[in-house]
């Protein structure tokens, strides 16, 4: 029997990685990052001393050893960055909002759509920088339902 494409494969690696997503959450977040920082301490060892490729080998390796050294803080620091830039983002967008001719002209219900997107860019915001680890797992879980999803709908084809 003959595998087309590796597809049953990659569907069931899908579904076991958003299973361990979904139980897992945060820690499964850490494995991630300590597998994709081994992987390019390795490319990086590889890169050096089979490819020659000396400054892009090191480049890969250091970077390899960040992620997994520093793994968690730097994922915490992005989350909180990533929120403020939200926070900021929406901010501007309310701006945008309350200048836009919609706001002055248009139905009710064009003002609240209108409205909604920049509150609720303000509110995620809020919650990265104030609660990240939370929201991490909220997003860990979103990240295994959606890796399930896709590996049964590819079982499925």
């Amino acid at each position: 029997m003959r595998v087309k494409e590796g597809m049953p494969i990659t569907a069931l690696a899908l579904i076991v990685i958003g299973v361990m997503c979904f139980i897992f959450r945060t820690g499964m977040l850490s494995v991630l990052i300590t597998v994709i920082g081994a992987v390019l301490i390795a490319t990086g060892l590889y890169d050096i001393f089979v490819r020659k490729n000396t400054f892009l080998g090191i480049a890969e390796a250091v970077a390899g050893a960040i992620a997994v050294i520093f793994g968690w803080t730097l994922v915490g620091a992005a989350l909180v960055i990533i929120g403020i830039v939200f926070v900021l983002y929406g901010i501007y967008l309310i701006f945008a909002a309350i200048n836009s001719g919609v706001m002055k002209s248009g139905s009710a219900a064009a003002k609240i759509v209108v409205v909604s997107k920049p509150v609720v860019m303000v509110a995620l915001g809020i919650l990265l920088v104030t609660s990240y680890k939370a929201m991490a797992d909220a997003m860990m879980i979103a990240v295994g339902v959606l890796a399930v999803t896709g590996g049964v709908l590819s079982l499925i084809k």
